[in-house]
């Protein structure tokens, strides 16, 4: 693929946006909870990581991360409704089951008051990477040969960021932007 892409995702903590100059910002993910895949869906994304997002958190996401069990897509489904704007709901399988059918319903019925819901597939050879998120960028970007059940990557990286491009680049999202601004190159720095 192409060699505009960064060596290394961009993964900073930052409560203000990141900007492109003349461009989107670059996206925000946050997670309901650790190990939920938030610095992988990052990574792939090249987005900042925000961490964990509460209810209390004044850091505002574009992506939210959960996993596809009932409980962290409840807490999910309950920060988003907090949220200043409808993020992209990630729902990162967390086996290699179809999710429970109240997980189903649940998403379902969210669905409307989402920016979008993107759902990750369960992928069993990131358990045995020991970068999870430096595997599925180097997939992603093809430095690296992606196994049998990654091979669905490129698909999960075109819905996201179908998703999120209407996010980083509508007028009011560039409303909320700090003046500073991040000129490294993101899955984002074509669009304008």
């Amino acid at each position: 693929m192409s060699t505009q892409h960064p060596s290394t995702p961009v993964t900073t903590s930052a409560v203000a946006v990141e900007v492109l100059p003349g461009g989107p910002q670059v996206p925000r993910v946050g997670g309901v909870a650790g190990g939920v895949g938030t610095t992988t869906v990052a990574a792939l994304l090249q987005a900042t990581d925000a961490g964990i997002i509460t209810a209390q958190s004044t850091t505002p996401v574009h992506v939210l991360v959960c996993r596809s069990n009932a409980a962290s897509v409840q807490a999910a489904v309950t920060l988003a409704a907090r949220l200043p704007l409808p993020p992209v709901l990630v729902v990162v399988a967390d086996c290699g089951d179809r999710p429970p059918s109240t997980v189903r319903h649940r998403l379902r019925m969210a669905e409307p008051n989402l920016a979008g819901v993107v759902r990750v597939p369960w992928w069993p050879s990131l358990r045995e990477a020991d970068d999870p998120a430096t595997r599925v960028r180097t997939v992603a970007w093809g430095e690296a040969a992606p196994t049998r059940s990654e091979r669905s990557l490129p698909s999960v990286l075109d819905a996201l960021v179908t998703a999120v491009t209407p996010l980083v680049t509508a007028p009011q999202a560039r409303a909320q932007a700090p003046p500073e601004a991040d000129d490294t190159p993101t899955a984002f720095s074509h669009v304008s």
